[in-house]
């Protein structure tokens, strides 16, 4: 799971451990059938998990920019990256994407739809001729 998050957030391997850590906390959180239907956090805490919180691993987000040392102009908002859930406090662990740090900010706005760590795969390099037939697009993708 924590390779599949790794591949489909197009991580750069530096965050692996934040994959297998992501991985964790949704796989303690999952029913399983070898638990008649529970999951392992109700099977520890006795309780059903909250899933409110739950965001979409490696999506965009603006952390509220809380060290501004009395620059009324300066930005307040940071622009970074959902990478995982913090251990023992309330909010999500995120990568900044200007300063290249990990921070746990309390006050977070999300932007699901995007990703910062994507790749275009639609380039004009990667667009066919329009000439192309559509076996011969399919043809080449099976050699690659």
């Amino acid at each position: 799971m924590a390779q599949a998050l790794r591949f489909q957030g197009n991580l750069p391997i530096k965050f692996w451990g934040e994959c297998i850590l992501t991985a964790t906390y949704l796989i303690n959180r999952t029913l399983s059938i070898v638990l008649n239907g529970k999951t392992l956090y109700e099977m520890l805490y006795g309780q059903q998990p909250a899933y409110e919180h739950l965001r979409i691993f490696v999506s965009l987000c603006y952390a509220h920019n809380q060290r501004r040392n009395g620059d009324k102009f300066a930005s307040r908002c940071k622009k970074c990256v959902f990478i995982d859930y913090p251990y023992d406090k309330k909010g999500w662990k995120l990568f900044d994407l200007e300063i290249k740090e990990i921070i746990v900010p309390q006050y977070v706005e999300f932007v699901e739809t995007k990703y910062p760590f994507s790749i275009d795969v639609t380039t004009k390099e990667d667009v066919p001729p329009k000439n192309w037939s559509r076996e011969e697009i399919v043809g080449d993708m099976l050699m690659v």
